[in-house]
């Protein structure tokens, strides 16, 4: 167990709270605070209006900024390269974007999600008693699984898909499919019925196969 590792991470976590950055952890719960690595690293969410502050605490703390993205990446629609804040010393990474973006089914695009939807994440979002402080709201955080396995992983991990029966259990499902519209459109009822039958590793496979637009 490293404890210089963890009392930075924690101490960043604060520094981040304290100074008002407007921040969500979105991923890597359980890294946090001992297992996060360059290989494992944390994802934050960090708004637009806040990531220049962010990116001085994160230098002071004795974090590098660099960046993970392929060479080749295009940003569509104002969506902006994420930040790889690396802390080489006790192997820490957290990677941060400053909007929910994900890849499109063309290689190397990156889309943002709806404008509505880049605002009611913050608006909603959780203040939660860990040292990671901020999660997304029960709705938001369903979303964004879904959009990270269809367009991001292009699969369903088997802690996503333990993540995504359980937000389906305790979320607000109308405001669930209110979200889903915007993004998968004529989609939705077929990836919620898919999710209810427990059927939660197809949601790639029933996607990209839908033809009913």
């Amino acid at each position: 167990m490293n404890t210089a590792k963890s009392e930075l991470v924690i101490k960043l976590f604060n520094a981040l709270d304290t100074q008002g950055i407007n921040f969500i952890t979105m991923r890597g719960f359980d890294l946090i605070p001992y297992k996060v690595s360059q290989k494992q690293d944390v994802d934050l969410l960090i708004h637009p209006d806040s990531v220049k502050f962010a990116t001085q605490i994160f230098e002071k703390k004795g974090f590098i900024a660099s960046s993970i993205d392929p060479i080749d990446t295009v940003y569509l629609y104002g969506a902006h390269p994420g930040i790889f804040f690396v802390h080489k010393p006790l192997d820490i990474a957290i990677h941060v974007v400053e909007e929910l973006a994900y890849k499109s089914l063309n290689k190397c695009e990156m889309v943002p999600l709806d404008k509505n939807l880049q605002e009611s994440i913050f608006e909603n979002k959780r203040r939660v008693d860990e040292i990671w402080k901020y999660m997304p709201s029960y709705e938001d955080e369903f979303l964004m699984l879904l959009c990270r396995c269809i367009y991001d992983k292009r699969t369903v991990p088997q802690k996503y898909m333990d993540r995504i029966k359980e937000l389906f259990r305790i979320a607000d499902m109308e405001k669930v499919k209110e979200y889903c519209n915007s993004v998968f459109m004529k989609s939705t009822e077929l990836l919620l019925s898919t999710v209810a039958k427990g059927e939660t590793e197809y949601i790639f496979e029933r996607y990209i196969t839908f033809c009913d637009y």
